[in-house]
């Protein structure tokens, strides 16, 4: 439904150096949320939505963000898996097993910290994150299958 998500609440330590996030979807509409958490004053920040079609994987630890955009869109009603991952400051964002995008975060910061919940599909309210354009905070509006953190 347009309204629903999903909050996960355990992250290991290790999320501070790294993590490796994948899922899969299928969507007809142009802009929804797929995934977002952020520390509470959301300077540190992990995102990926969806926007005119196109992915855009966010990624700040607090010193400068990342921003990586796919050329290609992916509302066509098909499944894709998008894997989207961090490694101190070095972000990739790979969708049906080809690296579209990679790149590395201004600043000096290369650890991130986190506040649990992250969300999958949608916020509970618009205020959870300010920081972030309108198409990011849509509920996504479609289907979400198979996520996982570190191929697991």
């Amino acid at each position: 439904t347009p309204e629903s998500r999903m909050e996960y609440d355990q992250l290991p330590d290790s999320f501070r150096v790294k993590y490796k996030f994948s899922m899969e979807f299928k969507t007809f509409d142009k802009s929804g949320l797929l995934f977002y958490m952020a520390d509470e004053r959301e300077a540190n920040f992990v995102t990926l939505y969806l926007t005119n079609g196109n992915l855009i994987y966010m990624f700040d630890c607090g010193t400068g963000k990342l921003k990586l955009k796919s050329r290609t869109k992916f509302n066509d009603g098909q499944w894709h898996r998008v894997v989207f991952s961090r490694e101190l400051q070095r972000g990739t964002l790979t969708v049906d097993g080809l690296l579209l995008r990679e790149g590395q975060s201004p600043g000096s910061s290369s650890f991130f910290d986190a506040a649990e919940p992250y969300y999958v599909g949608g916020l509970p309210s618009l205020d959870v994150a300010k920081k972030l354009p309108d198409a990011a905070k849509r509920s996504f509006d479609g289907c979400i299958r198979d996520l996982r953190m570190k191929d697991q």
